[in-house]
């Protein structure tokens, strides 16, 4: 019997083939609306803001959403779906895939949040003042808390199976709560950033407004998406 390392037996009775193809289809929309987002972060920050520099200045700023984008939409993104692209494969191999994604999306995190907050320190302009840095803020730290017991529970040894299954649904509750915010956070800070940095020429719907625009819709449909994909009970992994 042919097998898929995704998919596993591609005759097997419980996943309908036109499931599958939908399945592929929206886990290919996913990584296109992913790299999609980073080519227009990139372009945004590289074409229209002068690019990226550690040295104190608004360059320093701009690493901000590039890190943001990469860590917390892109790879937590793909730490969450792998769970349904290797649903078929061993759940250690998973878990280990899944805590490397997530563990690379802290330091894109630390890395981001460095940034952002020394070039305001350095230029005395106030910290965690908008609606997008608290609502930022909390997600961040749910999001660290969320990898602490993540990892205490489900991959470092010892933990007892009665707590680890008591505590999975709340992870995976959490995990999706979390992308959502992360999604929303994000157009919060693409807007207010629009703003700062354009101010009246925003409305005109330069070329500028259009890239930043379009990468909060490919945000926004990626949310989505992988709302869908984690909610859809045929997508499930079935192995132990």
């Amino acid at each position: 019997m042919e097998k898929s390392p995704i998919l596993g037996d591609i005759d097997e009775p419980q996943i309908a083939f036109e499931k599958k193809k939908l399945f592929l289809f929206f886990l290919a929309t996913f990584e296109i609306l992913g790299l999609v987002s980073l080519v227009l972060v990139g372009c945004w920050i590289g074409v229209y803001l002068e690019g990226v520099a550690w040295d104190g200045t608004s360059l320093q700023f701009n690493i901000h959403p590039i890190m943001m984008v990469l860590g917390l939409v892109y790879l937590n993104g793909n730490a969450i779906v792998i769970y349904r692209v290797l649903r078929n494969q061993a759940k250690m191999m998973v878990k280990l895939i899944h805590m490397f994604l997530q563990f690379a999306a802290c330091i894109c995190v630390i890395i981001g949040l460095t940034a952002v907050f020394q070039n305001h320190t350095l230029n005395n302009v106030p910290n965690l003042y908008s609606i997008h840095s608290w609502v930022g803020l909390f997600t961040v730290i749910i999001f660290f808390i969320q990898f602490t017991i993540g990892f205490l529970t489900f991959l470092f040894p010892g933990m007892p199976v009665p707590i680890r299954q008591l505590l999975m649904p709340v992870h995976v509750f959490f995990g999706l709560s979390l992308y959502v915010g992360t999604t929303v956070t994000a157009l919060m800070g693409i807007t207010e950033m629009t703003i700062f940095k354009m101010g009246a020429e925003y409305p005109k719907l330069v070329s500028q407004a259009v890239v930043a625009n379009l990468l909060g819709v490919a945000l926004a449909l990626n949310g989505l998406i992988v709302l869908y994909m984690m909610t859809r009970s045929h997508w499930r992994r079935t192995m132990p």
